[in-house]
């Protein structure tokens, strides 16, 4: 004899034996330096912990961050060279997916150390992040993806917060080395004109 659907035994859940760890609901107050978001009724909601992300940034989380100025608040914006520091490590987790959400952040961090340092030690960092001058570190070694660290500063260059003497000195730099850019980039000609090449 058949079982009519409404005596068929109730499947198991996918998620039977997984827990989600204590994720406050999407309606609850986020601690400081967190963000959640998801509809509640969802059952599985994702949270953002910045300072972790700025400590470790991956593409995964990168996806998933709504709010750039939260960033931000969690890199030390005083501080020039861990803004660029920052800057080399998230292009080299950003792809074409998460392009748009990597220029909020970079606008974001770049105005706020704009407006609290010198342009000239900023742009220095970024130059020495980029990898087109040396490091007065002996053992430093830049820690960014070329193409996309380059993609990140002719984005930045064009913004109204940044200074246009920095703008200038930055794309000075990456004409004078435009051969060797050039070899390491797939698609470079969009990408050197935002630098006005």
């Amino acid at each position: 004899p058949e079982k009519s659907p409404a005596e068929e035994e109730p499947k198991p859940s996918l998620f039977a034996g997984f827990s989600f760890g204590n994720v406050p609901k999407a309606d609850s107050p986020a601690p400081g330096g967190v963000q959640t978001f998801g509809a509640s009724s969802a059952g599985a909601e994702i949270t953002v912990d910045y300072p972790k992300f700025v400590a470790e940034p991956s593409e995964a989380v990168l996806e998933q961050i709504t709010k750039p100025e939260s960033v931000a608040e969690a890199v030390d914006c005083t501080d020039p060279g861990n803004v660029a520091s920052f800057v080399g490590k998230l292009s080299q987790v950003m792809s074409n997916k998460t392009t748009n959400a990597s220029h909020k952040i970079v606008d974001s961090l770049l105005a706020s150390c704009f407006a609290q340092n010198s342009p000239s030690m900023l742009t220095n960092e970024l130059l020495v992040t980029m990898g087109l001058i040396k490091s007065e570190k002996k053992d430093f070694k830049p820690e960014s993806d070329v193409e996309n660290m380059l993609r990140l500063m002719a984005h930045a260059v064009g913004q109204e917060y940044f200074p246009t003497s920095s703008a200038k000195i930055i794309s000075a730099f990456v004409k004078k080395d435009k051969d060797v850019l050039s070899n390491k980039i797939s698609d470079c000609t969009d990408l050197f004109r935002s630098f006005q090449i």
